[in-house]
C-alpha cells in the first residue's frame, strides 16, 4: 500500500523552552511518503491458529525527533525529515484455546524487525543507524486459566530488546 503522513502542527511550529528542555520546531518539514508491503500466511487450529507475517516498508521524508543534550544539561529536541528508511521484518503468532481439553488459553506473539535509515542529506551521519526507540526482538506471551465462566487468572510476560534514544545509535 501506499500511505502518506503530513507533519502535525507541534511539529511544525513547537518552538518552546523550559528549566529541562528545549524543542525546535520545523516549519519547512516535508509529508512522509511510504510503501508497505506485508504478506502472512496463517494456519487454522483447532481453537486457535499460527500466524506468520513478512514485512517490508520504504518511507521517505520519514520525520524523526532528535534529542541531543546540551553542554548546560538541558535537553534540545528538533524535528526535521531523514530522507529515507527502511524497515524489513517478520512477526510470528500462536494463539491457543483449551489446551490439551484443559481451560487454559496461551497466545504468544514475537517480532523481528530492522529498521534502518538509508538516506540522510544533512551530512549522511545517520546512514544505515537504526531507527530511534524501536527495538530489534519483541516477544509477548499471554497465559489465561479460566477459573470459572466468570473468571480468568491471566499472567502476562513481555520482552524488548535494546534499543537506541540517540539517532547516532551511541
Amino acid at each position: 500500500s501506499k500511505a502518506y503522513r503530513m507533519p502535525i502542527a507541534e511539529e511544525l511550529f513547537d518552538s518552546s523552552s523550559n528549566a529541562d528542555v528545549v524543542n525546535i520546531g520545523n516549519p519547512d518539514l516535508a509529508p512522509e511518503s511510504g510503501f508497505f508491503h506485508d504478506i502472512s500466511l496463517k494456519y487454522d487450529l483447532p481453537e486457535g491458529y499460527i500466524r506468520t507475517t513478512f514485512f517490508y516498508n520504504n518511507i521517505e521524508d520519514e520525520i524523526m525527533r532528535i534529542s541531543t543534550v546540551l553542554d548546560t544539561g538541558k535537553t534540545k529536541n528538533r524535528i526535521r525529515n531523514i530522507d529515507e528508511s527502511e524497515t524489513l521484518g517478520i512477526e510470528l503468532v500462536y494463539n491457543q484455546d483449551n489446551i490439551l481439553g484443559f481451560p487454559f488459553a496461551l497466545n504468544a506473539n514475537g517480532t523481528w524487525l530492522n529498521k534502518e535509515i538509508k538516506k540522510d542529506s544533512n551530512g549522511g551521519l545517520l546512514v544505515d543507524a537504526e531507527w530511534l526507540r524501536i527495538p530489534k526482538y519483541r516477544a509477548h506471551v499471554v497465559g489465561t486459566y479460566h477459573a470459572t465462566e466468570a473468571w480468568d487468572v491471566i499472567t502476562e510476560v513481555n520482552y524488548r530488546s535494546q534499543q537506541f534514544a540517540n539517532a547516532d545509535n551511541s
